[in-house]
């Protein structure tokens, strides 16, 4: 078997590697698709792009109404998660939207032998990662094996949901996920939602029961980078507050 060499490390892949699921058929997805300044793009438009516009406070404050939730607590979950933007606002238009790429999750929901050839990419425990744009190279690298699992890996947008989380954000399936991430944060916003209420998290949020917030969005494990605390702060601290 070939070996591989990753980052000055040899690696010799256990199994063969097996062919790639296809990339998701839907319409406005197209993988591999790279812009004139190199970046890569999982997406594709016709002769314009989506206007990505920015969410806008009467947006925050509908919701609130709508859901009978303080806007300083839905502000508080934006920006924990996504400093307030859901964009790589240093990036030209299209930008592309705010990720992490989890290679822990990767590793569990692909049937692809990635971790023995790129364990960077695929393994048991969480790490690997770059931060930025530089995500984008990470998750470049595992749709190259898997592209709809890889997707699934990642964390997206205002309320970095998982993809494996798109039918709980209130989408079909993970392209129709990834498309709406691109289009502005109006979208990612309503996955954000979505994913709350649909987890039965509105009281908690309402409420401003942090820790049963926390343990229902961020997982079991929240108190270990203060992520209750964070939220706390940033409501606050919100302007609506």
């Amino acid at each position: 078997m070939t070996e591989v060499l990753i980052d000055g490390v040899r690696y010799v892949p256990e199994t063969e590697i097996v062919e790639p699921p296809p990339p998701p058929d839907i319409e406005g997805f197209l993988f591999g698709e790279c812009t004139r300044d190199g970046r890569w793009f999982p997406v594709s438009w016709g002769a314009e792009a989506p206007a990505q516009d920015a969410l806008s406070d009467a947006d925050i404050l509908a919701a609130a109404e709508r859901y009978n939730v303080p806007a300083a607590h839905i502000d508080a979950v934006r920006q924990v998660e996504a400093a307030g933007s859901g964009f790589l606002l240093n990036e030209p238009h299209p930008a592309r939207p705010k990720i992490l790429f989890e290679r822990h999750w990767f590793y569990k929901l692909t049937p692809v032998a990635v971790s023995t050839v790129r364990p960077d990419l695929a393994s048991k425990t969480p790490g690997g990662y770059k931060g930025g744009s530089a995500e984008w190279l990470r998750l470049r690298d595992a749709c190259a094996f898997d592209t709809a699992n890889a997707l699934k890996s990642a964390s997206w947008g205002l309320g970095q949901v998982m993809g494996f989380n798109f039918s709980v954000a209130g989408c079909a399936n993970i392209a129709e996920y990834v498309v709406e991430a691109f289009s502005g944060e109006a979208a990612q916003f309503g996955h954000m939602l979505n994913f709350i209420d649909n987890n039965n998290l509105m009281d908690e949020l309402r409420e401003g029961d942090w820790r049963g917030f926390a343990r229902g969005y961020n997982g079991p494990n929240y108190a270990q980078n203060n992520y209750h605390v964070k939220l706390a702060n940033a409501a606050a601290n919100s302007k609506f507050a």
